[in-house]
């Protein structure tokens, strides 16, 4: 519970000093201008109209909300002119069914609304979450290693976030001042400026309760989403480490664990639930106050001759137009505040820059695979070296071995080699290219790398061997599964190549998670073979069979 709540806590923390430090929001704001290539269609002008329509009908909207009650009282005066035997107002009575139509949720101007609005903020969120992905993609093994692979992927899923902050900015809170600001002036044309002090009234008195009461259920909601967190966490770490739990018998101990989390969990939750209640009521509270306020001076008008009766039925009808956007303004508070934190996780992403860049030149795609490393110094921690001064060459076509103990640095080498690393000292060289001045598309190209822990995706073991050849034919397959001793194999299972490995692999043995990993290079075809320890779990004769196979 305390890392999830110190995250949160340090992110509000960091947004208040950010914006004292920059001046204000203003300042602050401008950083989200780094998402504007992926919020605003600038190559579409399709969406770009969809996007005008949308404000041409957000303020046509505000003066329907308008004209339907105002239409409405006309309607009744008429009637109640009309009653002693006078002619029916049909025109007066169509305009405002016409009225009432356009301001239908489900087929007036908000259902338009919300079409243009879907298309606009589906193509958005395509643009933010490639984006998203893409960046993370682009950052070094350093990033990758120390993060926490929920947070990096909350990060990424936080596109809906910033679509989600616009939406709140710009479709509810500038709409809520409009309202208010019509609001305003509408009830001092129905009654007089006392109505106007009542409307002001009530809106101070809702926010007033929204803010405080706001304030705790943030605390609460806080608590809630922190041990909702715990709870998947421990349900996601026992579940996939069944083996584990199972090889130490304590399935018990953990079903204790789980009980405890999940009672502080549905403790956390009550308490937010009730907290939403409270508000709600209060905020029920101030409106019908306001309600009745509003309607005993409109009887005192008609009572006094003042206004018709018309006036009032207006004001009766107007009255949900004037409080939809103080629950308007209550909801997009509350969103705001976590649309803002989450956002900052993206933003703070987008702002994150990878010190390995592409060089400006590329890499030969069928260049002989000569590698040089000369006097290579590189450490993981600035005092601290694992490679020193090394120097060595790999000709096109040798077969080089790299020896020495645990934690020497072979598998460095490699990632150096890769660029998942820049070395601090010297160079690598491929072919006389510095592999910092080509890019790295063309670099990662050049090699096909066994690791050490083979790790595959949850699919298919046809899908997990073509990932070395997207565009492989399944008999290209086969015959790299026939090279690395796996295709027989493969043949006993019920689905054969259609088998899914499950999750990282778990389905298969440690030998055959091995062999798909060779296979898969040697359908990739590279110039240069790295293998990390790739045979530690196969028997001596699967060995030799693979040896010979990436030898030819």
């Amino acid at each position: 519970m305390d890392e999830d709540s110190d995250t949160e806590e340090f992110l509000v923390k960091k947004i208040q000093q950010r914006i004292e430090k920059d001046g204000g929001w203003i300042s602050y704001a401008r950083e989200y201008l780094i998402f504007w290539p992926y919020i605003w269609p600038s190559r579409n002008v399709r969406l770009q109209t969809f996007f005008w329509l949308l404000v041409i009908i957000t303020l046509a909207e505000r003066a329907f909300n308008v004209l339907h009650p105002r239409q409405f009282g006309i309607v009744v005066d008429k009637l109640y002119s009309a009653a002693n035997g006078g002619a029916v107002p049909w025109r007066e009575i169509l305009l405002w069914i016409f009225y009432e139509l356009l301001a239908s949720e489900s087929s007036g101007l908000p259902a338009l609304n919300e079409l243009l609005e879907n298309r606009i903020s589906n193509w958005s969120h395509l643009q933010l979450s490639v984006a998203a992905f893409d960046q993370v993609m682009s950052l070094p093994m350093s990033f990758h290693d120390s993060k926490d692979s929920g947070e990096i992927i909350k990060a990424v899923e936080q596109a809906s976030s910033l679509n989600s902050l616009l939406r709140t900015l710009l479709l509810d809170t500038v709409p809520f001042l409009l309202d208010m600001v019509i609001a305003c002036w509408y009830v001092t044309v129905l009654l007089d400026a006392y109505a106007t002090l009542i409307v002001i009234a009530v809106g101070i008195a809702f926010c007033f309760v929204t803010y405080h009461i706001g304030i705790i259920m943030k605390h609460a909601r806080r608590a809630s989403t922190i041990y909702e967190r715990a709870e998947s966490r421990i349900l996601y770490e026992k579940v996939s480490n069944w083996a584990t739990v199972s090889y130490f018998n304590r399935r018990t101990y953990e079903q204790r664990n789980l009980a405890d989390t999940v009672s502080k969990s549905a403790k956390a939750k009550q308490w937010d639930n009730d907290v939403s209640i409270y508000m709600f009521g209060a905020q029920e509270l101030c409106e019908i106050v306001g309600r009745l306020m509003l309607t005993l001076l409109a009887a005192y008008r008609i009572v006094m001759g003042t206004i018709s009766v018309g006036n009032f039925v207006a004001l009766e009808s107007y009255w949900t137009d004037i409080t939809t956007p103080l629950w308007m303004l209550a909801h997009s508070y509350r969103q705001l505040s976590s649309d803002l934190v989450d956002a900052e996780r993206l933003l703070e992403l987008f702002k994150r820059k990878s010190p390995i860049e592409d060089g400006p030149h590329t890499m030969p795609a069928n260049s002989p695979g000569k590698i040089e490393f000369s006097n290579v110094v590189f450490g993981y921690h600035l005092h601290q070296s694992v490679i020193e001064d090394i120097s060595f060459t790999a000709n096109s076509g040798q077969i080089v071995a790299i020896v020495g103990e645990t934690g020497s640095g072979k598998s460095t080498l490699m990632k150096l080699l890769m660029r998942f690393y820049d070395v601090s000292a010297g160079s690598i060289k491929i072919d006389g290219y510095d592999i910092r001045n080509v890019t790295l598309y063309s670099l990662r190209e050049t090699f096909g790398f066994v690791p050490q822990t083979t790790v595959l995706f949850n699919m298919s073991i046809l899908d997990n061997v073509r990932y070395g050849k997207l565009d492989a034919t399944e008999e290209e397959v086969h015959e790299a599964c026939q090279a690395a001793a796996l295709h027989d194999k493969i043949l006993t299972f019920p689905s054969g190549y259609h088998t899914k490995v499950g999750e990282r692999g778990v389905k298969l043995s440690g030998g055959e998670m091995q062999r798909i990993a060779i296979a898969r290079v040697i359908l990739k075809d590279p110039q240069i073979v790295l293998l990390d320890e790739v045979t530690s779990a196969l028997d001596t004769g699967t060995e030799a069979k693979i040896q010979e196979a990436l030898r030819s």
